[in-house]
């Protein structure tokens, strides 16, 4: 897991996470205190269905770009 704390940018507020894995299909991330699993399906990423909590897609959009996925 990543130690340096990232920042995403989502309607006009700030949310902060680190990495805890990045693979071709799947990232996973800490975000206060909760795993959360995003999963590739297609050309679209989502959550992982197994996910207790839910990111928005815009938040979605956003980690990812500041992790530089696509």
């Amino acid at each position: 897991m990543s130690t340096h704390r990232l920042e995403a940018h989502y309607q006009d507020k700030t949310f902060f996470f680190k990495t805890v894995s990045i693979n071709k299909d799947e990232v996973r991330i800490e975000m206060y205190g909760t795993i959360y699993i995003l999963v590739k399906t297609g050309d679209q990423w989502q959550n992982h269905s197994s996910s207790r909590y839910e990111l928005a897609s815009g938040l979605i959009g956003a980690v990812l770009e500041t992790l530089k996925v696509t």
